[in-house]
């Protein structure tokens, strides 16, 4: 007399756990995502050169990018703007305010808080000071500065 499968038995056949090559599917689908959310934060910039410097090792710290741009407009003038996750911040109260936040929110999970700051090699210098002062106002002592290795 044959053996008869219980329903419950069918059941767990059916619920057998993915295969290697979904779960490889599934992850490559997840690192892309996160590599894209993180080039969101980086704007294209010509950064300037640095014979000397750190590499930053990408630690536990909330981080804050922002980018100083540096275009030439049709008219041969320069324009340059000061950018946060593709948001422009002319007034420095409004970069001070979103700083206070992002510091609140770091207390808050009991990291530290960091502000990168990337500037275009030809941007002025007085868009670096902006991001530089409304840091220092909202509390925040940790800064990065973005560079480019020199390459010999």
């Amino acid at each position: 007399m044959p053996d008869r499968v219980s329903p419950a038995t069918q059941s767990q056949k059916r619920d057998d756990p993915p295969s290697m090559i979904d779960v490889v599917f599934q992850l490559m689908i997840f690192f892309l995502c996160v590599s894209e959310m993180v080039k969101a934060d980086y704007e294209a910039l010509v950064l300037p050169i640095a014979r000397n410097g750190v590499d930053e090792d990408g630690g536990d710290e909330r981080r804050v990018v922002v980018n100083v741009t540096h275009n030439f407009t049709r008219e041969g003038r320069t324009h340059s703007e000061i950018v946060v996750r593709g948001r422009r911040y002319p007034d420095p109260a409004e970069l001070k305010r979103l700083f206070e936040q992002e510091r609140g929110r770091a207390e808050a999970a009991k990291r530290p808080m960091m502000v990168k700051i990337r500037a275009a090699a030809a941007a002025p210098y007085e868009r670096v000071q902006r991001v530089m002062s409304a840091r220092s106002e909202a509390g925040i002592e940790k800064v990065a500065i973005g560079a480019t290795a020199k390459t010999d």
